[in-house]
């Protein structure tokens, strides 16, 4: 389904904001 496929692409998105954030947080 088209709206399931959009829900997977957002979870991965979360995923890579989270990872970003992780990032910031060693830097620092």
């Amino acid at each position: 389904f088209f709206w399931k496929k959009k829900k997977k692409k957002k979870k991965k998105n979360e995923k890579k904001k989270k990872k970003k954030k992780k990032k910031k947080k060693k830097k620092k």
